[in-house]
């Protein structure tokens, strides 16, 4: 379910901003797992880590909690930290009351961790993990 956390990353004006277009210039570089050509930095990638449903006992799953990293990628240590500002900002804000791309989130997104990832060495770029978790309703038959 990336597709509605890279929707609301895509369309906030401010990660956009700070992020920029990918080199071909039809998207912003917020990528599922990894960028699909050598992009320069900065830019993002999201992740699934996992998707643990909600057991109701007799019944299918319509509702699982996710856990989902953005990884940020960039030059700059300060430019990566105000990315992962405006990704945190962009996606506990996020208006969660309507499907966002067609997933529908439960309640907001919430950012629980926020670390260095390393220093990538031969792009000498710097590399930030944000956590966030959210619950998702998929709308099963039960």
């Amino acid at each position: 379910m990336l597709k509605g956390i890279n929707y609301i990353l895509v369309n906030d004006s401010t990660v956009a901003t700070l992020v920029g277009d990918n080199a071909a210039g039809d998207t912003v570089k917020v990528y599922p797992v990894m960028a699909t050509q050598e992009e320069k930095f900065p830019l993002v990638t999201t992740w699934e880590v996992s998707r643990i449903p909600e057991v109701c006992k007799g019944a299918r799953p319509s509702h699982f909690n996710y856990t989902y990293e953005v990884h940020v990628y960039a030059k700059d240590y300060d430019e990566a930290n105000a990315i992962c500002d405006a990704i945190t900002m962009a996606l506990e804000e996020a208006d969660v009351d309507s499907p966002i791309n067609g997933v529908s989130f439960v309640d907001v997104i919430q950012n629980t961790n926020r670390r260095d990832g390393g220093m990538i060495e031969e792009h000498k770029a710097y590399w930030k993990i944000l956590t966030f978790e959210a619950q998702v309703y998929e709308g099963q038959a039960t």
